[in-house]
């Protein structure tokens, strides 16, 4: 498939991810790596069934061809409540941050007071 970046507005709303589901094994087919670009990288994915990759859908992405097998995927796209991908980056980090403390050392005030802000700046960022 040609190098691409999904359309803005799917059938089910607004699409700000991407993702795609592999349905079988990575050795049931030859080729037809998931390459996705994100600024000055590329990376390419061929995942086991069940698995899923996500990705914001401004991501320039294209699939190689598939030389031998089939190669069986579920792909959608998700609408988030955050339009902005660099304000969807800052309350990812903030609760993966926040998750880990908790995890680490346990519940605190200043735990608590992380995830108060994270939930707050979604309500305030989301649509």
């Amino acid at each position: 498939m040609d190098r691409h970046i999904d359309n803005p507005y799917m059938s089910s709303g607004r699409a700000d991810l991407s993702f795609t589901i592999f349905l079988n094994n990575k050795e049931d087919y030859k080729g037809g790596f998931l390459s996705i670009e994100s600024f000055n990288s590329e990376e390419k994915f061929k995942l086991n069934a069940g698995e899923i990759i996500i990705y914001p859908s401004t991501y320039l992405h294209s699939v190689e061809e598939v030389i031998d097998g089939e190669r069986l995927v579920f792909i959608g796209w998700i609408e988030s409540y955050v339009k902005s991908i660099e304000e969807r980056e800052y309350l990812f980090d903030l609760d993966a941050a926040a998750r880990s403390l908790l995890a680490k050392y346990g519940r605190s005030d200043e735990v608590d007071l992380i995830f108060k802000s994270y939930s707050n700046l979604l309500k305030r960022l989301g649509s």
